[in-house]
């Protein structure tokens, strides 16, 4: 569909220019980091391809019957989309002769995203926290072959996730050009969730390794795929024994996360776990929990409670402290 098409569209919606819309919603979304665009877009042509309509809810239910709750996400998401930008174009062309025709749309664009049932795992979900040892020894896990280009990278990725407390969508969309110099010290203006930026500071030695990383691989995004072929890929460049990618997946820093975890036998570590490992720390250390919570981007202190794993500890309590 050209964008002219996508201009005019008119109540007459059909599965292929659904298709062609929602990607479009997807695409220019600033709110989403590139990985979720690209998760989104995948499963979206995935279900368009099988022969499926984005307009015909039995279709969905089929679909999802043998789709893994992943899939589902990323589709039900997908479609919340759709219902949005199919409502804003048809009120956009509405008119006096198709009004009728226009609010049912509408209702069945929004009626959708009820065909798609997602369940939730059940029991509570078990989170992994390190102590600030094993947080440095998962760190020098890095340096094992000295300052390879690979060391680095995986370094300053592991160190963006604990010491800067992001988020896994956080990290691959950073650029080196997020990072900004306020009263000498390095500081990442990060885009979180709703399209919210702050500021994180950085210690001195995870900028030196982003500086580090800079003069090896360029500008443009911090943490790059790299990969070892004896053939060169289509968007690579040779550096060293690698090839380097424009950009790493969050697929791919999960997997990175997995790996270093194992080698300090914790074997189900992953992405998130390293933020509220840094966030804990902090506050074991005696940052008060307003800084760690905008350091994380939270909106409620409450959320960030919930982060530091904080357990009531009856031997020291604010009364034990306060004049009576």
């Amino acid at each position: 569909m050209t964008e002219k098409s996508l201009a005019t569209i008119s109540p007459e919606i059909t599965s292929d220019n659904a298709l062609a819309l929602v990607l479009d919603a997807i695409l220019t979304d600033p709110a989403l980091a590139d990985s979720t665009k690209h998760k989104y877009t995948r499963t979206l042509e995935n279900y368009a391809g099988a022969g499926f309509s984005l307009l015909n809810p039995d279709d969905l239910k089929s679909y999802c019957l043998e789709a893994s709750n992943s899939t589902k996400s990323f589709l039900k998401a997908g479609i919340q989309k759709l219902a949005g930008a199919i409502s804003h174009q048809v009120k956009s062309g509405a008119t006096p002769k198709n009004i009728a025709k226009t609010q049912a749309l509408i209702f069945r664009a929004e009626a959708l995203t009820e065909s798609i049932k997602i369940k939730s795992s059940k029991g509570e979900k078990v989170h992994t926290w390190l102590s600030a040892p094993e947080l440095k020894n998962l760190i020098s896990k890095t340096r094992k072959n000295g300052s390879s280009l690979v060391e680095i990278r995986d370094r300053v990725a592991l160190g963006l996730m604990s010491n800067g407390m992001l988020r896994r969508s956080e990290v691959v969309s950073l650029k080196f050009s997020d990072i900004k110099k306020r009263d000498s010290y390095s500081i990442l203006e990060v885009v979180g969730k709703g399209a919210k930026t702050r500021g994180v500071k950085l210690s001195a030695g995870l900028a030196q390794d982003i500086k580090s990383l800079k003069r090896i691989v360029g500008p443009g995004y911090i943490l790059r795929s790299m990969l070892k072929r004896k053939k060169q890929p289509a968007g690579y460049k040779k550096i060293g024994d690698h090839f380097v990618g424009k950009s790493i997946t969050a697929q791919a820093l999960y997997y990175l996360v997995l790996k270093y975890g194992r080698t300090i036998k914790k074997e189900k570590l992953q992405p998130h776990d390293l933020r509220r490992t840094g966030a804990q720390i902090a506050w074991k250390a005696g940052v008060p929990i307003e800084q760690i919570s905008l350091a994380l981007g939270h909106e409620s202190i409450k959320t960030t409670v919930l982060y530091l794993g904080i357990k009531r500890d009856w031997e020291s309590q604010p009364c034990d402290h306060i004049p009576y």
